[in-house]
């Protein structure tokens, strides 16, 4: 006759802690894993949005470098008559006649003559009634002359207002740009000779 095995109900107790503290070492582990994982990728997250925070204020920094920078190379002219401002490269010069206010990188007038030689620049502003209330552009093309060429043409904003710009070829190259200050006045700034400066001088234009 065969006995029937039976197994020691304390035997039983101890193989199921062992199975059960096994089974909880492996939930820890990879609840510990997984947990590690979060982090990891919580950390790698906020690394990445540092390094964008970190490269917009080295960008910002270069801005605030430059514009300190062009600030220092330049002075201000203020017309409170006419109601603005307008910046110049040091070294300019600034005259009023009856051409209205003109700003040169040369000493003005000059002997010699009224041409302009090499990279000399006359920039000519005016502020005029416009009592029809034209838009820039239908000034400009009411102010060019029918034996000019135009070799360049543009809408565009200056100091939030309506502007429009327009390089023509008659006796010289000249730049002309018309800002619409109110509906009824109209400003014009005119670069004769080399117009590299011109755009820094646009892009600091104020209305006071």
């Amino acid at each position: 006759m065969y006995r029937t095995r039976s197994f020691s109900p304390i035997l039983i107790v101890l193989i199921f802690s062992i199975v059960a503290a096994i089974a909880s070492g492996i939930a820890v582990y990879y609840y510990s894993v997984g947990k590690n994982e979060v982090e990891k990728k919580k950390i790698s997250e906020e690394l990445e949005n540092l390094k964008k925070d970190y490269e917009k204020l080295k960008v910002e920094n270069e801005q605030l470098k430059d514009s300190s920078s062009q600030a220092e190379k330049s002075n201000t002219y203020t017309n409170e008559k006419d109601g603005y401002s307008i910046n110049y490269p040091a070294g300019w010069f600034v005259t009023k006649d009856s051409e209205g206010v003109i700003l040169t990188n040369f000493k003005y007038p000059q002997e010699g003559g009224t041409e302009l030689n090499g990279n000399q620049t006359k920039i000519v502003i005016n502020l005029k009634n416009n009592p029809q209330k034209m838009t820039p552009k239908t000034w400009a093309l009411n102010t060019i002359g029918e034996e000019t060429t135009v070799l360049k043409k543009e809408e565009l904003k200056i100091a939030s207002k309506d502007a429009y710009k327009v390089k023509t070829e008659g006796l010289g190259v000249t730049t002309s740009v018309f800002v619409a200050k109110t509906s009824t006045k109209m400003l014009e700034i005119i670069n004769y000779g080399d117009d590299s400066e011109f755009s820094n001088i646009l892009e600091s234009l104020k209305f006071i």
